[in-house]
């Protein structure tokens, strides 16, 4: 099994740590902890997720992810959600 580093860019949240480990070439399994600061430090949400993607083909992978909220030190949900991801062609 082989570590890589990944980066997830999602508007408004600091990616603080992400952690991959490839099962083989077809999957592969993150887990990670991102932080949304609103309304500077009086307010912060966390959200860590365990994600499992599987390779479909060339432009496109399946998501799963269980996901585990926190709101000021607080656990709020926990939830999973499927995505399937597309590689959009450059314009």
């Amino acid at each position: 099994m082989k570590r890589a580093p990944a980066h997830f860019n999602q508007t408004g949240w600091t990616e603080a740590k992400v952690n991959v480990l490839s099962s083989s070439k077809l999957e592969a399994r993150a887990d990670r902890t991102d932080y949304y600061d609103c309304n500077g430090l009086h307010e912060t949400w966390i959200a860590h997720s365990q994600d499992h993607f599987t390779l479909v083909d060339p432009n496109s992978m399946i998501a799963d992810s269980s996901i585990e909220q926190s709101h000021n030190g607080q656990l709020i949900s926990n939830y999973r959600t499927t995505s399937i991801l597309c590689k959009m062609a450059k314009q």
